[in-house]
């Protein structure tokens, strides 16, 4: 598959994805008060790497239309998006809610997050090819599922998963 298809192809599951938090939305907007902050936080975290991921994916298109070279392409294209993880990673540093939501959740986003910033620093320090970026729009796709199965199966539950009580239960 070349990289102009594999591109289109995660940009479409990225819409996809993003097009299912609709229905988490509608679970959420009934969700119990105490639980609202977990289910807002896996929500926005799963809208903001759904469109993440499409905007990465088509990000190379644009630019391989400048007329550059394509490993300098490649290379600008993953510059960019280490700018965005750490300007992410950064500013939910300073969220509360993020942290105070899940720590499991918190925990793995991050842990992702940095294989993904890990494929783009080789792209940028040693390859300049295009499946470093490719596996991290992927890792990408990744933690938006999960995300997703996460906060379907809390709304499905009805439970609250910051609440220990409910955790000894399970």
């Amino acid at each position: 598959m070349d990289p102009q298809s594999a591109l289109t192809t995660v940009a479409e599951v990225g819409i996809g994805i993003a097009g299912f938090s609709t229905i988490a939305a509608a679970f959420a907007s009934q969700a119990q008060f105490a639980q609202r902050i977990v289910v807002w936080v896996k929500l926005r975290t799963l809208l903001v790497t759904s469109a993440a991921v499409v905007f990465f994916s088509f990000l190379p298109m644009i630019m391989f239309r400048t007329g550059l070279e394509e490993a300098t392409n490649w290379t600008i294209c993953s510059s960019v998006y280490i700018a965005w993880i750490v300007g992410v990673r950064v500013s939910l540093f300073f969220d509360t809610d993020f942290e105070s939501a899940d720590y499991v959740t918190s925990r793995f986003y991050g842990s992702v997050g940095m294989v993904s910033l890990l494929f783009h620093a080789y792209n940028v320090v040693a390859g300049a090819t295009d499946w470093p970026y490719l596996a991290a729009l992927v890792t990408g796709l990744f933690i938006a599922s999960f995300h997703f199965f996460l906060l379907i199966r809390d709304l499905v539950r009805g439970s609250d998963p910051t609440n220990p009580e409910e955790k000894k239960d399970a």
